[in-house]
C-alpha cells in the first residue's frame, strides 16, 4: 500500500486521462492496473520472452528534475512484446540514454530475433 501512495500523482494522472473510455481502461473497479488484456493474452498462448524485464513508464520526459531514488519507485513495466512460444530464441532489449528521455513517455521495448 505504501508503494501505491507512492505513486499517487502519477496514478492519479493516469485516471484522469481514462476518464469514461472504458474500451482503453487502465485500472479495474478497485483502483489498481487492469492487467486483464495481457492475462488474456498469455492465456491464448502468447509468452514474455524477457528474461530480465525492465520497467518502461513513465520515462524522464515526464519528470525531468526528480531526484533519481524517487523517480524509481514511479517505474512500471507496462510495455511488452509477447511472442508465439516458437519465437522464444529471441532476446528483449530496454534502450536507455538521454535522447529517449525527451522524445516519449515510455522507453522502448525491442525485440531482437535470431
Amino acid at each position: 500500500r505504501d508503494m501505491l501512495l507512492s505513486r499517487a500523482a502519477l496514478m492519479e494522472k493516469w485516471r484522469e486521462k481514462q476518464g469514461e473510455d472504458k474500451a482503453h481502461r487502465s485500472f479495474n473497479e478497485d483502483g489498481e492496473l487492469d492487467y486483464s488484456v495481457l492475462k488474456t493474452l498469455f492465456d491464448a498462448g502468447l509468452v514474455d520472452p524477457a528474461t530480465d524485464p525492465q520497467p518502461t513508464f513513465p520515462s524522464r520526459l515526464l519528470f525531468p528534475d526528480l531526484p533519481d531514488d524517487e523517480f524509481a519507485v514511479r517505474l512500471h513495466r507496462i510495455d511488452f512484446i509477447l511472442v508465439s512460444p516458437s519465437l522464444t530464441a529471441g532476446t528483449i532489449s530496454y534502450p536507455r540514454d538521454e535522447a529517449l528521455n525527451k522524445i516519449s513517455d515510455h522507453y522502448p521495448v525491442v525485440l531482437n530475433l535470431k
